[in-house]
């Protein structure tokens, strides 16, 4: 999927770290970034439940994933894969290419999802019910009109020199030029001021683990943020 014309993303052409579409040669690598950005990963750490990252598997299945996303969703990266953001603008209709890649992932998803423990399908249950509840309640039809950003990664040796940001004030350009305001979904309150930083606001909470016997840590703090300026709300039940 393109993302716009440079003349319209100019800009961004002169930030020390110059942000490209993802080529499908550097996918093996972009998915390396996201498995180790997210190894230690709050919300990560909760789904895996115990259970060892199986680090080979889950890399071929995101380097699959990252080359079906290029064909529906925006998909950039900084360094050929040392960072990357994967963005959904809202758009009419979608071309069968983007609708058949939708289907595959959602099939990877869902085949992913039953191989799993009991107690692993029970907590992604929750997650995907509170992240959804939570959004409805403070997004509610807006989130139809919004930009979604569903990934933000930067290998673990590159991080703090600047190539999220890059990437975020590309995407954040890219949907302000379409009159859409953008969202995400934080699974690490450290990352809350990287956000705060970049315009986003905190508008939503969710907890994960909060009743669950089986989880012996504090709750896991999901925060749903947003460029749109809207009220705080939480949601743990």
């Amino acid at each position: 999927m393109n993302l716009v014309t440079s003349k319209e993303l100019g800009a961004q052409l002169l930030s020390t770290h110059p942000v490209v579409t993802l080529r499908l040669a550097d996918t093996w690598k972009a998915a390396r970034t996201w498995n180790d950005a997210f190894l230690d990963d709050p919300m990560i750490t909760y789904l895996r439940a115990g259970e060892k990252p199986r680090s080979t598997s889950n890399r071929v299945a995101v380097t699959v994933v990252l080359a079906l996303w290029m064909q529906s969703k925006v998909v950039l990266t900084v360094n050929g894969g040392a960072a990357l953001i994967v963005a959904s603008p809202v758009q009419t209709g979608s071309p069968p290419i983007e609708r058949l890649a939708d289907i595959l992932i959602n099939w990877i998803a869902t085949a992913a999802q039953k191989l799993g423990t009991a107690e692993q399908k029970k907590r992604n249950k929750e997650t995907k019910e509170k992240i959804a509840k939570v959004t409805a309640l403070v997004l509610g039809d807006r989130v139809n009109e919004m930009l979604y950003v569903s990934l933000l990664a930067t290998e673990p040796q590159s991080q703090g020199q600047g190539l999220g940001s890059a990437l975020l004030e590309t995407v954040t350009s890219y949907a302000d030029i379409l009159g859409q305001s953008a969202w995400l979904v934080s699974s690490n309150v450290l990352n809350t001021g990287f956000y705060n930083s970049h315009g986003f606001k905190t508008v939503g909470e969710a907890y994960l683990g909060d009743d669950n016997s089986e989880w012996h840590q504090v709750p896991v703090i999901i925060r749903i943020v947003s460029s749109s300026q809207l009220n705080l709300i939480w949601f743990n039940e």
